[in-house]
């Protein structure tokens, strides 16, 4: 609320006794203290500033969410718009190795912005202006998207910001489980949300790295657990002034989000192809807590302190409700 000046008021009865009122009325209005930024087109720096942004995809139909770097989110994107289109190959997105960071696919990405998406000759659609595009669309959505708490998360349809229906694109509002209540303050510091629905695998283990047993590597689902890399919560740390560490002390995600490391999430996985599972161990799935001004905290028997000195370069938690 701003002071938006003042008004005198006056009033003068007609009928007798004449009577006459003298008043001051104070004025305000509503001011948004967001600053919004007018996307430039290039495309160079597009690939830099979408490497560093992160967002988070949410499937209603499998419910379960992903933290991912907002390039990323944007590639698959552009690979979605070309097979809603008629007549238009699909291989004329570029395709990139799986990633842990996005940076390392700016080099990949870097030379081929001018590579023509569909049209003709007179008439391409390049790579860089469909990239440019969708990155605008998700910045629009930034901006009227309401504030996820409680059981309540809000975001926008995945493929509405893809297509760009001429209806326009409403925010969705979705009820999640109580398990994911404790993680949903991390979905208003990232730079988009959207939501979808069979997604599939967005974050897996690397190939080759001793895991055999495939169900302790994909998200379990219908839990609304939350998947995140490892460099995409270093740079929400970083925006806070901090970062990753395994020294025990709570890692601050958002304005009042901390992320207690407990036990060692990164543990070898030793069953194999048997019925057995990882997600059945106590420190596998982590938790975000509020940050307050007083608080007691009491030790947890089932919840030991961690044992890791470092935390791994690469690698990927999961947010979700848990039990001591």
């Amino acid at each position: 609320m701003q002071l938006d000046g003042y008004s005198i008021l006056a009033q003068v009865g007609a009928s007798a006794p004449l009577a006459a009122v003298l008043g001051l009325q104070t004025n305000f209005k509503y001011a948004s203290h967001r600053r919004q930024f007018t996307p430039l087109g290039n495309y160079w720096k597009l690939l830099q500033d979408a490497s560093r942004e992160q967002a988070i995809i949410y499937d209603a139909g499998q419910r379960r969410s992903w933290l991912v770097p907002k390039l990323s989110l944007l590639l698959h994107m552009c690979h979605a718009y070309t097979l809603a289109c008629t007549g238009t190959p699909d291989d004329r997105v570029p395709y990139v190795d799986p990633h842990c960071d996005a940076i390392e696919v700016i080099k990949a990405l870097e030379p081929l912005g001018d590579t023509p998406v569909c049209g003709g000759k007179t008439d391409k659609f390049l790579f860089r202006e469909l990239l440019l595009g969708l990155n605008t669309n998700l910045l629009k959505t930034v901006a009227s998207i309401r504030r996820s708490s409680g059981k309540k998360l809000y975001g926008f349809e995945f493929m509405d910001v893809v297509t760009e229906p001429g209806r326009g694109s409403c925010m969705k509002k979705l009820d999640v489980l109580s398990l994911a209540k404790n993680w949903l303050e991390i979905v208003n510091v990232v730079d988009a949300v959207v939501v979808c629905s069979d997604l599939g695998e967005a974050i897996i283990a690397v190939e080759g790295n001793g895991r055999k047993s495939t169900s302790c590597n994909m998200l379990p689902k219908n839990l609304d657990y939350l998947a995140a890399t490892l460099p995409c919560l270093a740079r929400l740390a970083e925006r806070e002034g901090g970062g990753l560490s395994a020294g025990g002390q709570p890692i601050r995600i958002g304005e009042n989000t901390l992320w207690e490391l407990r036990g060692n999430p990164f543990g070898i996985c030793q069953h194999g192809n048997s019925n057995e599972t990882c997600w059945k161990r106590l420190d596998l799935v982590q938790r975000l807590v509020r940050k307050r001004r007083f608080e007691f905290r009491v030790p947890l028997r089932a919840v030991q302190p961690s044992p890791l000195k470092q935390l791994p370069a690469s690698g990927a938690v999961v947010f979700g409700k848990w039990d001591p």
